[in-house]
Formats: structure tokens, sequence, C-alpha cells
């Protein structure tokens, strides 16, 4: 059996063989309303187009991949100037540490006292520098001072000591190799107290 159809874009008569018919019913298509030649022609100009697409996304990821790298190459830059002015104005950039006080942010410790009488002793000889009412705000703001991204921080040479020292509030606290508080006041000179620790 043949069907004789006129095409909807050319107007020319075309005709759908047995096979063609059984094909399109096999695979659920609705019988063609275009002859082969104009079928063909629009599947070209389809896979044109399909292509033309492509090809702007191409130099779109070219393009992005050009601007990260510009970017990084700025960002390390910057990174170079400010430690080579860190180091013409004698500030203390110290980036290695960023990375323990970000860690010990995130793990949320809390240091405490080696015991309860020298925790006990510190608050009573200092609590009220801060104006606490309780040793439990003292140990708070220790640990303030320690998980602040603000606080400056080094090692003491002498001991091993951590230090830190909040500038903003005048407030340091020394914490041992082995994570205990030692201390935690207020230095009555200051930044020049933790510059010469």
């Amino acid at each position: 059996m043949v069907i004789k159809r006129e095409c909807k874009q050319c107007g020319e008569e075309f005709t759908l063989t047995d096979s063609e018919m059984k094909f399109y019913n096999e695979k659920g298509l609705n019988l063609p309303k275009r002859c082969s030649e104009c079928r063909n022609k629009n599947k070209n100009i389809n896979n044109n187009e399909k292509d033309n697409i492509k090809e702007p996304n191409i130099k779109k990821v070219s393009t992005n991949n050009k601007s990260k790298t510009f970017r990084n190459i700025i960002i390390v830059a910057l990174l170079l100037l400010l430690s080579f002015i860190g180091k013409v104005f004698n500030i203390d950039l110290d980036a290695l540490n960023i990375g323990s006080i970000l860690q010990s942010q995130q793990t949320g410790t809390v240091l405490e006292f080696r015991n309860d009488n020298l925790w006990e002793e510190h608050f009573i000889k200092h609590g009220s520098e801060f104006g606490y009412s309780t040793k439990e705000e003292y140990l708070q703001g220790a640990n303030e001072v320690v998980a602040s991204a603000y606080s400056k921080h080094k090692k003491e040479a002498e001991d091993g000591d951590d230090i830190y020292y909040d500038t903003e509030n005048n407030e340091i606290v020394f914490v041992s190799e082995d994570g205990y508080i030692r201390t935690y006041f207020k230095p009555t000179d200051g930044i020049n107290y933790y510059n010469r620790q």
C-alpha cells in the first residue's frame, strides 16, 4: 500500500511506502507531512543551528577560564604586595596562623585553666580588670580573645606559649603548649607588652 501526500513545505506531491509507514508506526511517530527532500533540508538547517549554538559556548568557557586565570594572578600580586608592605613597615602578617585560628574557631573547642585553683586565682587577680562578676565570664572572655580572627597571635620564644592579643580591647591570653590557659589580663603597656614577648 502506498499513500500519496502533498508536502506542506514545498507543495509537491510525495509518496510514503509500506516500509516507511511501518517505520513511523513502530516508533509511535506521526506520518510525515513533508517530502523527504524538505525533511533533509530541515535536518541540515537544524544541525547547522546546533553547531552555531555550541560555538559561542566554547568561546564563553574559554573566556571564563582566561578571566579566572587573570583574577588569580591579581590575587597573588596583591598578596605579594601586602607581604612587601608588611616587611617594609614591620607589620606582623602571620599568614600561617590564619589557618590554625580558623581551625580553632570551627572546632568550637573551649580552652580551660589547668585546674580550678588556678582558674579561681587568676579570676580573683584579674577579673575586676574586665568587670566580670563570675569566673565563668572570665573564662568565656579568654576564649573569645583566642577565637577572634582579629586577635594578634604569636609563639612566645621562651617557653612556646601561644599568645593572643586583642588590640582593640587591650586583652592578652597566654595558652600553654599543651592547650591550657595560663593567664588572661589587660597589660598596662598594651601592645608593647605583647611585642616584648
